[in-house]
């Protein structure tokens, strides 16, 4: 009678127990380590990601206030809201106003008086005033933007010089 996994052949040689236990405690070691290796990158991948999107959103917002205040003629501070005015060479007077609703960041802009539009300039930025913060002293603008997504926190200060005003306009 044969049986399922064939006849034995005389001579014929197959895996010895130390071979098998060998070939076992070698797989025991290797597949929790390439375990291991697989789920770090992952979850490296999404600490990476959170980091990423942290620094943009500081960028953002110190991008939109840094553009501003290089033509601003002066600024309101004491925190956020942050309000910078300005006038063009067309006379037109320009009113920007950053604030914070929950954690995002909005610039309102009015020219004449007459709102000209809201735009979201960041999200995830802390309304904590230790964290968030801005001041206005003698022409120069200084602030602290910081975002926290998940369990990531990155911060970023600027310092700038607001455009003087002009002596003979007086504006």
């Amino acid at each position: 009678m044969r049986s399922l996994l064939g006849t034995k052949r005389l001579g014929q040689a197959g895996f010895s127990i130390v071979e098998m236990a060998v070939s076992l405690a070698l797989a025991a070691v290797l597949i929790p380590a390439i375990a291991l290796t697989v789920s770090r990158v992952f979850s490296d991948n999404g600490r990476t990601t959170r980091i990423m999107q942290a620094l943009k959103n500081v960028e953002n917002g110190g991008y939109w206030i840094s553009r501003d205040a290089l033509g601003s003629q002066g600024a309101t501070s004491a925190g956020f809201p942050l309000t910078m005015t300005w006038q063009d060479w067309d006379g037109n007077s320009h009113e920007v106003t950053y604030s914070l609703s929950g954690t995002t960041m909005e610039r309102t802009a009015l020219i004449n008086s007459v709102l000209s539009s809201t735009t979201v300039v960041a999200h995830d930025i802390s309304s904590d005033p230790v964290l968030t913060d801005c001041q206005f002293s003698e022409g120069v603008l200084t602030f602290r933007l910081t975002s926290v997504v998940g369990s990531t926190v990155e911060t970023g200060e600027f310092q700038i010089a607001l455009r003087p005003t002009s002596p003979e306009s007086g504006v």
